[in-house]
């Protein structure tokens, strides 16, 4: 009999910072990246490569995933013994790459190391000696051509992760949802959307299959009612879009989503729409004004953004900084508007020609890439100019970007307070909404309103300036005027949580703890058994009827 191949999948290995090599947004914080300016109010929100457990969860083979193993930790889990090695990894974590490859070659000295991730852009030779098969597509599609496996409809993995705020557990449990792989957009930048061809491939085909995925993890575990749907632009295609509010409408459960959206999905549907949909939150691309992307046409960043905010849906904005039309005087201009919309949260990143995107052809072809892009991979991290840029050297544009950071948070103020005044906008204006998924949303909105009643406190003591104080102290008399004063026990929250902040501000500053712990899932795996099991399961039956009391006739 043919014993099924084993297949262990991992991401690169730990511990991350910059002391060990990485650029400084590479680390296992998914946040931290968009929060790293806000002082004690960043949200510590673990980044685990989920595509490795989507991977798993739809192969029929032995599968175990590690999501930051340290160098020991990999080496001893591969003399179980594999087959195959997937390892997941991008250009900024290559340097990463290197070391596993001599651990795996001593360890499982039979096994094939295959590579995937976005790091797979980059050029054959750049790769070579670090692995022995390349995957440059959607991960199950390849696994199952490989290992010759069958089709099968599309499995979510039941993955649950927890996040913190001020060093203490937040209320609730996320879990990510999939609901498929690429982009029609093409932007010239998005490696995502080039790496997978402009096509977009769907693990989650209809509106119905969006929400069975959303009850298949509640039935794991009842508990979790917020969710990130990865998926590009989840509602540019208006009949899955529209067939998704048609099957919420005949559901009655709790859930809210954290999707990514562009202008153009967005404007198809009316703010209460999205709101039915149980959408909380929704990264939109702002770039550059005048970047004149297809996905920016629609309705007016200002008009959007006021409709999401009067249902209480946080939008996340991403701008990028370093087009070609931009100069210091022209970013600061769209850094303005960009505040006037008032984000829950923002981005600031540098433009970048990412691997085989039309971009870095173009610049390529133009002679404007510069050291940083074609050698260090680590700098490739959005927060460093990798090409010849017309209007602004490399230091300043990275030195700008930062500064957009700080001035972005001590203008509006901590994300998670801007969240609670969209939050209570929303609960405001659907209160008294007739629609059921809209009195399920606005109820769901009034108990987060209640226990952000314990954050009150710290945030006064720990705002960055006079303005955020403020605007802190007037969103709680709102909250109050609401909902009504905040109970005891929240009030007593609210003094206990101080000394919890102080402890944040010290490890950040230390850069203690910083990162996500290490974790193992097994997939397809047989039942564990020692050498002497079976011998031991027929002992046991044994000895059961011998000591079994006489039937009595």
């Amino acid at each position: 009999m043919k014993l099924r191949p084993r297949l262990l999948l991992t991401s690169v290995a730990r511990p991350f910072g910059p002391r060990h090599g990485d650029a400084f947004s590479t680390t296992t914080q998914a946040l931290y990246q968009l929060m790293w300016a806000q002082d004690i109010f960043r949200i510590e929100d673990p980044a685990y490569h989920w595509g490795l457990d989507v991977i798993a969860a739809n192969i029929d083979v032995p599968t175990v995933v590690l999501h930051y193993p340290s160098l020991a930790e990999l080496g001893r889990e591969l003399r179980r013994g594999y087959d195959y090695v997937g390892i997941s990894f991008n250009p900024p974590t290559f340097h990463k790459l290197r070391p596993m490859v001599p651990v795996i070659r001593r360890a499982a000295p039979h096994a094939k190391i295959v590579l995937g991730g976005y790091g797979t852009a980059l050029r054959d030779e750049e790769l070579a000696g670090c692995g022995d098969i390349i995957c440059r597509e959607d991960g199950i599609r390849f696994f199952r051509r490989l290992l010759g496996l069958p089709e099968r409809p599309f499995r979510t993995p039941a993955f649950v992760f927890e996040s913190s705020l001020f060093s203490l557990p937040l209320l609730g449990k996320t879990a990510p949802i999939f609901g498929g792989v690429g982009c029609h957009n093409g932007c010239d930048f998005c490696m995502t959307s080039h790496y997978f061809g402009r096509k977009h491939t769907r693990f989650l085909q209809s509106g119905d299959d969006l929400l069975g995925a959303i009850a298949e993890v509640q039935r794991h575990d009842p508990a979790v009612e917020s969710f990130v749907v990865y998926d590009e632009d989840l509602l540019l295609n208006r009949e899955r879009g529209r067939d998704f509010l048609a099957a919420c409408r005949h559901s009655e459960a709790r859930f809210a989503l954290s999707v990514f959206g562009s202008v153009k999905a967005l404007s198809q549907y009316e703010p209460q729409e999205l709101a039915e949909m149980g959408i909380s939150s929704v990264w939109i691309g702002f770039e550059g004004l005048a970047a004149g992307y297809e996905k920016q046409k629609g309705k007016s960043y200002a008009e959007l953004f006021r409709d999401l905010r009067a249902v209480g849906i946080s939008p996340a904005a991403s701008m990028i900084v370093g087009f070609d039309y931009q100069t210091a005087d022209i970013i600061e201009r769209e850094f303005c508007e960009l505040l006037r919309i008032k984000p829950a949260i923002s981005q600031f990143l540098i433009w970048g020609p990412t691997r085989n995107t039309p971009l870095y052809q173009r610049m390529r072809a133009e002679g404007r890439l510069n050291d940083i892009e074609d050698r260090l991979y680590p700098a490739m991290d959005g927060f460093s100019l990798g090409f010849e840029h017309p209007h602004i050297s490399a230091p300043t544009m990275q030195e700008l970007v930062r500064r957009l950071y700080r001035g972005e948070y001590e203008q509006l103020g901590p994300t998670v307070y801007r969240s609670i005044e969209i939050t209570l906008e929303g609960y405001r204006n659907l209160k008294h909404a007739t629609a059921p998924r809209l009195r399920i949303r606005a109820q769901m909105q009034k108990e987060f309103l209640r226990h952000a009643q314990a954050a009150y406190r710290i945030g006064l003591h720990f705002a960055p300036n006079a303005l955020v104080r403020a605007r802190i102290e007037r969103i709680f008399a709102d909250v109050e005027a609401e909902i009504g004063p905040a109970p005891a026990f929240q009030r007593a929250q609210s003094w206990a949580v101080l000394p919890f902040g102080y402890w944040t501000k010290l490890k950040f500053s230390r850069g203690w703890l910083g990162q996500s712990p290490p974790r193992r899932h097994e997939y397809n795996m047989p039942p564990r058994r020692d050498l002497l099991g079976a011998p031991r399961a027929l002992g046991a039956k044994l000895a059961a009827a011998l000591l079994a009391p006489p039937r009595r006739g």
